[in-house]
């Protein structure tokens, strides 16, 4: 605690320099005020005040980003005229909704395949809805038929009848492994999942035990990388599960995916930490939900401290769009 306030004296003190707007004492009065009201959570559903502070310094100060998502504005896109429509000559599939394009490219992941190409209609169809598709509806909830898929392209055309020709063109680790080798590590990353499943006899554990039995085999079986540049496969499934080595998004992926076989309600949550973007879990028991960052409880201190704990909890390190995920419990399963 002590650690926190005198870094917080001192950002006060510098920024009342930089801004040169307000006293020192007025910004040292708001930032001890957003201390004490900050902290009022960690205290009370912490006794261990100084374990968490540490635990924390570490995580923000070794933490890199451990996503792998480009931003919508990254996305490679080429827009033709109708005088160069011979990429679009076999375009056999069109897609009336964004339901229907929705299901169309799930089923291109599934398959792993390189290339679909669709018509839609330009009264639906922007770059932002196909990149919401893609990553915020497809990516971030079917962890093993996207697995893989943190890139793409698009080229559109448009047509008669207020329609748009599309092509999606998916890049999967980066075009490292053949399509083949990619379906490949898909089989053998479900199949180690649902081997988990029946070595931990989570059928038959409480929703508790089965989210507690989660947690503590990614803490004894996954390591997250000493250094950059991070490996591909670390933010998937399979490295968690198969190479046993994983940044955030590998855990929280394979998290993801065992919570899905043994029926434990969840969710696979995306958000953002000084350092980077971050991903966790969002878990249901008894009818409350409660946050899980099995990648910040793998530390030699604390296995728990990220464990089944609130949003106010959650909020002190990171932020997220809560618009997108049930609210918590408002205290920490007991």
């Amino acid at each position: 605690m002590k650690k926190a306030l005198q870094l917080l004296l001192v950002l006060a003190l510098l920024l009342s320099v930089l801004t040169g707007c307000g006293s020192a004492n007025d910004l040292l009065d708001d930032y001890v005020g957003q201390l004490a009201s900050g902290f009022e959570d960690y205290i009370q559903m912490t006794p261990e005040m100084q374990d968490v502070l540490d635990t924390l310094d570490k995580m923000l100060s070794g933490y890199v980003s451990g996503l792998n998502k480009p931003s919508a504005d990254n996305i490679p896109q080429t827009s033709l005229d109708s005088d160069d429509q011979n990429i679009f000559q076999t375009v056999t599939n069109e897609c009336a909704t964004v339901e229907e394009m929705r299901a169309l490219l799930l089923q291109t992941m599934k398959n792993t395949e390189k290339t679909v190409k669709f018509y839609a209609l330009d009264s639906y169809y922007t770059n932002d809805v196909l990149y919401d598709v893609i990553f915020n509806q497809l990516c971030d909830n079917y962890m093993i038929d996207t697995m893989g898929t943190h890139k793409y392209t698009v080229t559109t055309m448009k047509t008669l009848n207020r329609q748009i020709a599309v092509q999606v063109e998916f890049t999967y680790f980066d075009d490292k492994y053949p399509l083949e080798q990619v379906k490949s590590m898909k089989e053998q990353t479900l199949a180690k999942a649902r081997e988990v499943v029946r070595e931990l006899d989570l059928a038959n554990l409480s929703v508790y035990e089965r989210v507690k039995a989660v947690n503590d085999y990614l803490i004894d079986n996954c390591v997250y990388p000493d250094a950059e540049p991070y490996s591909k496969e670390s933010h998937s499934p399979y490295g968690a599960l198969i190479e046993r080595s994983a940044v955030c998004e590998g855990y929280a992926r394979a998290a993801q995916l065992l919570f899905e076989l043994c029926d434990v309600p969840s969710y696979y949550v995306v958000g953002d930490t000084k350092a980077g973007g971050h991903a966790w879990n969002l878990v249901q028991i008894d009818g409350k939900w409660y946050q899980m960052d099995a990648t910040w409880n793998d530390t030699e201190t604390n296995r728990n401290m990220y464990f089944l704990v609130t949003d106010a909890f959650m909020s002190h390190s990171r932020t997220w769009d809560r618009t997108k995920y049930p609210a918590t419990a408002t205290t920490p399963y007991q």
